[in-house]
């Protein structure tokens, strides 16, 4: 479990990292037509907050930017799987449902049983299976906090195949993303035989 707990105002870090993109960002221009536009589109939504996208573009967004991570790192590019979306999804409801911020919530089977009612691993004889959660102001806040936490971070960058992502802007006042956060549960999985 990570959540994104930073306030709204930068910090003296954020800002000088600001400063940085802004200067790769004109760096960019530089290279030539179109540079700075593909590099934007390449995620697009990852800096939105939760009025500024749709909850399947935040879900894009998050889902692209560990893929882009994991290619960063020589990893294998995760394969979204609709199946893993609604394992996802499910989990992402339950917590908001029971105001509960767990990998398994009270009355909800463990991950190995979610996955296995959506029928991901039928026919398989071996599988694999993580899942990261938590809640951020963006699809890139999550990120990085996912990667600032080794376990969290073992799961994005895994020997898994698949990917299934879920982003909700619905939120309950008394949980610890607020009113102003987006809730993300991202499931990881491989099967084979």
């Amino acid at each position: 479990m990570n959540f994104d707990t930073s306030k709204a105002l930068p910090s003296r870090r954020a800002l000088a990292l600001a400063g940085l993109a802004a200067a790769a960002t004109i760096a960019l221009l530089g290279a030539g037509p179109g540079a700075s536009s593909a590099m934007a589109a390449k995620c697009a939504k990852a800096n939105a907050t939760i009025d500024e996208a749709t909850a399947a573009q935040l879900k894009r967004s998050v889902v692209c930017l560990i893929n882009d991570k994991r290619h960063d790192r020589n990893k294998r590019t995760l394969d979204e799987n609709a199946k893993l979306n609604r394992a996802a999804l499910h989990h992402n409801r339950t917590m908001l449902q029971e105001n509960c911020w767990k990998h398994k919530c009270p009355g909800e089977p463990r991950l190995e049983k979610r996955i296995r009612r959506t029928g991901y691993f039928d026919g398989a004889s071996r599988w694999a299976f993580a899942q990261n959660f938590g809640c951020a102001l963006t699809p890139r806040g999550m990120l990085n906090t996912w990667m600032n936490s080794a376990f969290t971070r073992n799961n994005l960058l895994g020997s898994y195949k698949d990917i299934g992502a879920a982003a909700t802007k619905e939120t309950v006042p008394s949980s610890p993303c607020g009113g102003d956060r987006v809730t993300y549960t991202v499931v990881f999985a491989a099967r084979s035989g």
